[in-house]
């Protein structure tokens, strides 16, 4: 449809007024604008062609035969305000400019900055004829939150920081019904990328959310919601982009700053009471079983991050299946029995049963 239109166009303005004697000078043939025909990785259709007069005249009769000087080759050129580039971009642009009508989708301020506030009319390195700095600049201009976000983070996030940036998530031109001109549904968006191993940009191997969330039967439930409600996508100062911190040691000293992720939905006496009968499942009578393993064993108290996977697991309480411990992966089982379970794992001697009812751990043996 783009290359039909500029033909007719093209045609159009070869046939109106086309009373010149002398051939007309291309204006990249004339040693004027010569900088145009230099090679890029994307140059703009009608530069291809040389048709400038297409977006730069309003017709044929416009532009001077024979022009003695810059001043008269220029004098009838089109006013490049952003009404008149919207107009003259969406003669050729179609989608855009079905886009732009909907009323259901108002314009990304396309109306206001115009289109080659972000796009080069003429030819560019970037893809799509983006600016070279349209991301790390343009885009911010606007949206200041995110800029002293993306600045001031210490973990980058790859879908920010790679060539295409922004618009890995975003429909730059119109609203969509996913709101924040977001491409796809905000609880698709991630799973999109990480459906698929990917690497950081250190050359760690991240792991496979999406399959873990999709197959596996004991979801978190933050994780059903939406990622965001852990992770920052646009960048930030913790691990894995969370918003909040969580220390990965596998040993340390309990402190709720250290788990200031896990203690922003769960209560801190889920560990730090060492007696209860309500501020945990995970108990042996009233005697509190994470505090036992977290807070009791002193600076060799175990991360959360031992025992749960945060995303997905195939076991209840999203208990992991295994975990690592000085490069050696250690099996953990657990069977919930009617008032407690049974933990499987070799940092016990044997099979251990807690219950709620009635003390089992610390009872005489038979």
């Amino acid at each position: 449809m783009y290359y039909l239109n500029l033909i007719l166009i093209t045609f159009l303005f070869s046939s109106l007024g086309n009373a010149h004697a002398v051939p007309l000078k291309g204006c990249m043939t004339s040693g004027c604008h010569t900088e145009f025909k230099e090679k890029h990785l994307v140059t703009h259709g009608p530069i291809k062609t040389g048709e400038c007069m297409v977006c730069h005249f309003e017709s044929n009769k416009d532009r001077p035969a024979n022009p003695a000087n810059k001043e008269q080759a220029h004098q009838k050129l089109t006013k490049m305000t952003p009404p008149n580039v919207v107009a003259i971009c969406t003669t050729c642009h179609d989608e855009i400019k079905e886009a732009l009508e909907d009323p259901k989708a108002p314009h990304h301020k396309i109306g206001e900055k115009g289109c080659t506030f972000c796009h080069n009319p003429h030819r560019s390195d970037k893809f799509k004829l983006f600016r070279e700095d349209v991301f790390t600049v343009r885009c911010l201009s606007c949206h200041e939150k995110i800029r002293t976000n993306i600045e001031g983070a210490t973990t980058k996030h790859g879908a920010v920081s790679n060539n295409e940036s922004c618009t890995n998530c975003h429909n730059f031109h119109a609203q969509t019904e996913f709101g924040k001109l977001l491409k796809v549904k905000k609880e698709e968006l991630c799973i999109k990328c990480h459906s698929k191993e990917q690497k950081s940009d250190d050359g760690r191997t991240i792991q496979t959310i999406g399959k873990f969330v999709s197959t596996l039967p004991v979801v978190h439930k933050p994780v059903k919601a939406k990622c965001y409600n852990c992770h920052n996508p646009h960048g930030g100062k913790e691990l894995h982009l969370l918003d909040l911190k969580i220390i990965p040691d596998f040993y340390s000293t309990f402190k709720t700053e250290n788990f200031a992720l896990c203690m922003d939905c769960h209560e801190a006496t889920l560990v730090t009471s060492v007696k209860t009968d309500t501020d945990t499942d995970f108990r042996d009578g009233k005697a509190n079983l994470h505090n036992a393993h977290i807070i009791k064993t002193g600076n060799m108290g175990l991360n959360c991050l031992v025992c749960h996977n945060v995303h997905a697991s195939t076991q209840l309480k999203q208990i992991r299946e295994s975990f690592i411990l000085n490069k050696e992966v250690i099996p953990l089982k657990y069977v919930k029995t009617a008032n407690g379970g049974t933990c499987t794992t070799s940092c016990h001697s044997s099979s251990i049963t807690y219950d709620r009812e009635k003390a089992e751990l610390n009872a005489p043996k038979k």
